[in-house]
C-alpha cells in the first residue's frame, strides 16, 4: 500500500486564530500607511552609520506567536540587507544577507522564532548602500500549524496568501542550499539553475539528457514579469509553449499601483510548462526563456526539469 501522508511538519500560514496581534503594511515609497500598530510603539529611526540604518520598536504581543517578516526592496547587486535584534540584554543576527544580489526590486521573507523576543526592543535593518532601500514591509504575527505533506517532501515551510510554499531554507534568513536531483518513482526531478539569474538579455540553460523521456515538466519561479506579459519557452531554438505563471491572490502584499493606476506585482511567482517530447534530444539541451514584451528587468531562479521515464 501506498502511503500518501507519512510525515507530519509544522508549516506557518496565514491563519490568525484567537486574540492573533494584527498584521501591518507598512510603506516607505510615499504610499500611505496605516496607523502603527500597538505591539509597534513608535516610529522607525534612522541612526548614524557607515551603512544606512534604521530601527524599528517592537513590543512583543503576549501570544506566543512568530513573526512573519516579507520585506519589499530594492536588491542591489553585490549589496546586502542584514536584520538584527536588540533589546538591550539579547543582541541576535537574524539574517546576515537578504540580498540576491538582483539588481532590481525584490521580495524575501524571514520567519523569525518567538524565543527571539525576550523583551520589548529593536528590529534593525541596515543596508549596504547610501539609503536602505526598503519600499514596504508587511508584518504578521502567526503560530505555526500542523498539516499532512506527502513523503515525498523533504522539509516544512511557509505557506503564502497566495497558496506559495516557501521551504524553511527559503524562510530561514541563511543561504539557500541547492537541492540534489531526487527520483519519486519514474520521475526524477533536475535542478539546472538554483541560484538567481537576470534573464531579460537572454540566457541559455543547458541540460544533458542520457536518454529520452516519456514525459517533460520545466517548473520554475519567475520575478519581474509584468501581470499582463506572457513568458516563452524555447527548447533547442524551437518554441515549446507559453509558460503558466499564475495570477497571485489579489490580498497578497506584493501588489502595487502606479499613478496612474496600473497594478503590478513583486515577488517570486511559480511557473510551469509540460515541454513536447519530440524537442529533446540525447545529450545537450538548449533551453531559453523570452517574455512576449520586451521588459526591463527579469530573473529566474529554482529552474528545473522533472522526467517520467517508462
Amino acid at each position: 500500500m501506498t502511503r500518501l501522508f507519512s510525515i507530519v511538519f509544522l508549516v506557518v500560514a496565514f491563519v490568525r486564530t484567537g486574540q492573533a496581534a494584527e498584521s501591518y503594511l507598512q510603506h516607505f515609497d510615499g504610499s500611505e500607511s496605516a496607523p502603527l500598530p500597538a505591539w509597534m510603539p513608535g516610529d522607525p529611526v534612522a541612526k548614524p552609520a557607515t551603512y544606512a540604518t534604521v530601527s524599528f520598536p517592537i513590543l512583543p504581543p503576549e501570544a506566543e506567536e512568530d513573526l512573519i517578516l516579507t520585506v519589499f526592496f530594492e536588491d542591489p547587486r553585490g549589496g546586502f540587507l542584514r536584520i538584527y535584534w536588540d533589546d538591550g540584554l539579547n543582541k541576535e543576527m537574524l539574517t546576515d544577507n537578504l540580498s540576491e544580489s538582483l539588481g532590481m526590486s525584490n521580495r524575501r521573507t524571514l520567519i523569525i522564532k518567538r524565543r527571539t523576543f525576550l523583551a520589548e526592543g529593536n528590529l534593525t535593518f541596515q543596508s549596504s548602500a547610501p539609503v536602505l532601500g526598503v519600499t514596504r514591509i508587511h508584518w504578521q504575527w502567526a503560530r505555526p500549524q500542523t498539516v499532512y505533506l506527502d513523503e515525498t517532501q523533504t522539509s516544512g515551510g511557509f505557506v503564502g496568501r497566495s497558496g506559495e510554499w516557501l521551504r524553511d531554507d527559503e524562510v530561514d534568513g541563511l543561504p539557500q542550499t541547492e537541492a540534489a536531483d531526487f527520483w519519486q518513482g519514474n520521475v526524477v526531478t533536475a535542478l539546472i539553475a538554483a541560484q538567481p539569474t537576470r534573464i531579460e538579455e537572454g540566457v541559455n540553460f543547458i541540460a544533458e539528457l542520457p536518454e529520452l523521456p516519456s514525459f517533460v515538466r520545466v517548473q520554475v519561479k519567475v520575478n519581474g514579469l509584468p501581470l499582463k506579459n506572457r513568458l516563452q519557452l524555447w527548447v533547442n531554438d524551437q518554441l515549446a509553449g507559453e509558460v503558466q505563471v499564475p495570477v497571485p491572490n489579489l490580498s497578497d502584499p506584493g501588489y502595487s499601483q502606479d499613478w496612474n493606476g496600473t497594478l503590478s506585482f513583486t515577488g517570486w511567482r511559480d511557473a510551469s510548462l509540460l515541454v513536447d517530447v519530440s524537442l529533446l534530444k540525447v545529450g545537450e539541451n538548449q533551453f531559453y526563456f523570452q517574455t512576449e514584451l520586451k521588459t526591463s528587468a527579469l530573473a529566474l531562479k529554482q529552474f528545473s526539469v522533472q522526467l517520467q521515464y517508462p
